[in-house]
């Protein structure tokens, strides 16, 4: 196995942390190469730990994983994993004591510990937060990369304690991690250890906190990738586009031929609706891998927000070709159509995705709607009156219902029905305040009732917020 500056650079953390004598080296990487043996009924006890552990059942997998060190005491993945549960289940003294037996078996090699969670535990299993685990480990990766590079900057107190908070974050232990990383003074913070406090707070899902260390690396040393991509990230969510933009320039700089830093470049840019620069990003991962279904999807949504329905049209029709079992590249396409004129073939586009999506009030919604505008008010109704029943019964999210009252008020309005179209948008406006969308409805339903007083008082209220008053109306 060839040599990292990373593996070099754990190897030298557990030497210097742990003092321990390398007389089990060769041991080491041998099992590393080769899984442990285990007899049959340990073999069957670990397996139904792992079970519980890919379910996040701490409590549960202990025992299994007990009657295997029992059986075998020099099974370092079963410690590993048993100190992993203790400290899952607040039991700090009983998990710290196990690590500190894994760590007397295999000593020189911490990057041993994300590497057996990674092959014991995960190795071939599809979850949600797979893409999140892989990112998590190539950030502590590229920190110890950092921290390799730049340790020899720091006194031997504070070297000692940045390389202890390290060790601690590679097994897993974020509480030991901090606890080295806030002896350091906070007035003399290096950007190694505000580096390692970022991604530590990170890890435990304290995204702010983070973000302020990860401006502190930024204000100390602002070419660190990593650093870069989570500042983008924050201020992305803040719609600071110009900061984010200097992020992402900084990104391209430093890795200017990276697909998945060009790819991340234009997500972030459409998340800020910043739509042509998101589109340049996404074209050149295109060029590269023409079937991305998330580029496709995402220039496709672009293209329609800068009215380029014809090339939203071909990006939405092939990334449904890749994957049919999405609802927001059907709705986008149908809209695409509808925009361009083609009303029927908009709405034959969702009644295809009805077979797959027949349960889903987004679908629904968006028939009823193009169905009110083509006028075909009776199905439209029959749809909206599903939807509320549904949406009522099962207590799913309000957003459907206040969509589905405010179409059931519009197509009220359409057919000429004014009171029953104002009792359905006056409840909305009671009860989401004054949304400029409904007290527009709501001022079009005054007017078609010569109800001037009110009429004009909406009209004002709309005008105060700088709403854009249509022209039928402004007389």
């Amino acid at each position: 196995m060839r040599p990292t500056i990373f593996s070099i650079f754990i190897l030298f953390i557990s030497q210097f942390c742990f003092a321990q004598k390398p007389n089990t080296y060769p041991e080491y990487y041998k099992k590393l190469e080769f899984d442990w043996v285990l007899k049959d009924t340990s073999k069957l006890n670990f397996e139904l730990a792992l079970t519980n552990l890919r379910k996040f059942e701490y409590e549960k997998a202990i025992p299994y994983l007990t009657k295997v060190i029992h059986a075998d005491s020099s099974f370092l993945p079963a410690f590993h994993f048993r100190s992993m549960c203790y400290a899952n289940v607040k039991k700090t003294s009983k998990s710290q004591g196990d690590l500190g037996y894994a760590w007397k078996l295999f000593p020189f090699d911490l990057k041993i510990y994300s590497d057996l969670w990674n092959k014991y535990v995960f190795h071939g299993y599809d979850f949600i937060n797979e893409i999140e685990l892989q990112e998590s480990s190539i950030e502590i990766e590229n920190l110890g990369r950092y921290l390799s590079t730049n340790i020899e900057l720091h006194d031997e107190h504070t070297k000692r304690l940045i390389l202890k908070s390290y060790a601690s974050l590679v097994t897993g232990y974020l509480g030991l991690s901090f606890k080295n990383i806030n002896k350091i003074n906070h007035s003399n913070l290096s950007a190694s250890a505000a580096y390692l406090k970022a991604i530590a707070f990170k890890n435990i899902g304290m995204q702010d906190s983070a973000f302020v260390y990860f401006q502190t690396v930024y204000e100390l040393d602002s070419l660190i990738l990593d650093v870069n991509k989570n500042l983008a990230i924050d201020k992305s969510q803040k719609m600071k586009v110009e900061a984010t933009r200097v992020h992402l320039q900084n990104l391209i700089y430093l890795d200017s031929t990276s697909y998945d830093i060009i790819k991340f470049n234009g997500l972030i840019s459409f998340s800020m609706t910043d739509y042509k620069e998101s589109i340049k990003y996404l074209t050149s991962c295109l060029n590269y891998d023409p079937e991305s279904y998330l580029c496709l999807v995402t220039r496709g949504m672009a293209m329609f927000y800068i009215k380029d329905y014809q090339n939203a049209i071909v990006d939405l029709k092939n990334a449904i070709d890749i994957n049919k079992n999405e609802l927001q590249p059907i709705l986008y396409l149908s809209d695409s159509y509808y925009e361009i004129g083609l009303k029927d073939q908009s709405i034959e586009v969702l009644k295809k995705a009805l077979s797959i999506f027949s349960f889903d009030q987004r679908l629904d919604l968006a028939l009823a709607e193009k169905y009110i505008d083509t006028e075909k008010y009776g199905t439209a109704k029959s749809i909206l009156s599903k939807v509320i029943r549904v949406v009522e019964f099962n207590n799913f999210n309000s957003i459907y219902l206040e969509k589905a009252l405010f179409l059931q008020s519009n197509l009220y309005f359409k057919r000429g029905k004014y009171n029953q179209a104002l009792k359905k948008i006056n409840i909305l406006i009671k009860e989401h305040l004054k949304s400029p969308k409904y007290v527009l409805l709501r001022a079009r339903i005054y007017f078609a009732l010569n109800n001037t007083l009110n009429f004009k008082q909406d009209i004002t209220y709309l005008k105060s917020i700088d709403y854009s008053i249509p022209n039928d109306l402004k007389k």
